[in-house]
């Protein structure tokens, strides 16, 4: 996850075994954060590896290269266009 606190704690909430899913709060930029879900793809036991992120302030062509990169390693990509804060807030107003 691109953010070290909020994207953790929302994916560490689900009710699925900690066996399932490996959370790792980055508090990175999209480029290292996909670098480093390269990384653990290579040297892990992962049927998949996500990387969660958001727009925020990244320049567009980070935003966006970060994606493609993530794609072409079959990396699966999760973002929000605005700050994953708000998809949080918006999910559990609407539950």
């Amino acid at each position: 996850c691109e953010g070290s606190k909020t994207e953790p704690n929302y994916f560490e909430g689900f009710r699925v075994p900690r066996e399932i899913y490996d959370v790792k709060g980055m508090g990175d930029n999209t480029i290292r954060l996909v670098r480093e879900a390269i990384k653990l793809k290579e040297q892990g036991n992962y049927d998949q590896v996500w990387v969660v992120m958001d727009k925020d302030d990244f320049p567009v062509d980070h935003f966006n290269g970060a994606i493609e990169m993530a794609r072409a390693k079959n990396i699966c990509v999760a973002y929000s266009n605005e700050a994953f804060e708000l998809w949080y807030l918006l999910h559990f107003d609407y539950h």
